[in-house]
């Protein structure tokens, strides 16, 4: 499996895919996208998220997994 995207890049991308910060909640933000249902959790006081939660954010935000 390639290494991990770090937490940063993650919250980059989903901002350029037209993700917009909703609202934090301690060290979580939450995004959502003005054309799909639902919002994203991203845990930033991690450099790395978690495999679960990185498998997750990906399915939300339909990338493709396992990261390149």
């Amino acid at each position: 499996m390639p290494k991990r995207p770090k937490t940063k890049d993650i919250i980059k991308r989903l901002k350029s895919e037209g993700y917009v910060q909703k609202a934090t909640e301690g060290s979580h933000k939450h995004f959502v996208h003005p054309d799909f249902p639902g919002k994203i959790t991203v845990v930033v006081s991690k450099a790395e998220q978690s495999i679960g939660v990185l498998r997750e954010i990906y399915r939300q935000a339909k990338w493709k997994w396992p990261p390149e």
